[in-house]
């Protein structure tokens, strides 16, 4: 997993990456631009959620204290998978919710 602009564009112009999660609120609008257009541009997979904040405890930028819950989370707008890990059905569920944008416009 890539987590920050950087590292996410890195990636997806690599070819490495197999899904993208962008935070709508992200503060600057240039960054969902770019991104959006470097997903389409390769064909990954882009799944948009409304908090950067939400997106930086999925990713684990946050501490978790002894009851198990995130405290101090980092936001971050951008995350990047490149590896899935050992295939289930719950992956298999992921991949066919959520399609390449430009193989679902063409639909």
């Amino acid at each position: 997993m890539r987590r920050g602009l950087h590292e996410c564009c890195k990636a997806i112009d690599r070819g490495m990456a197999l899904m993208c999660i962008l935070a709508d609120n992200c503060d600057e609008p240039n960054y969902i631009s770019l991104v959006s257009a470097l997903c389409a541009m390769r064909g990954v997979k882009m799944v948009r959620i409304p908090d950067n904040k939400v997106l930086g405890k999925w990713a684990g930028l946050c501490k978790v204290d002894k009851k198990g819950e995130a405290r101090k989370v980092v936001r971050t707008s951008v995350v990047v998978i490149t590896n899935f890990g050992e295939r289930t059905a719950h992956l298999d569920w992921l991949q066919n919710e959520y399609k390449p944008e430009a193989t679902a416009a063409a639909e």
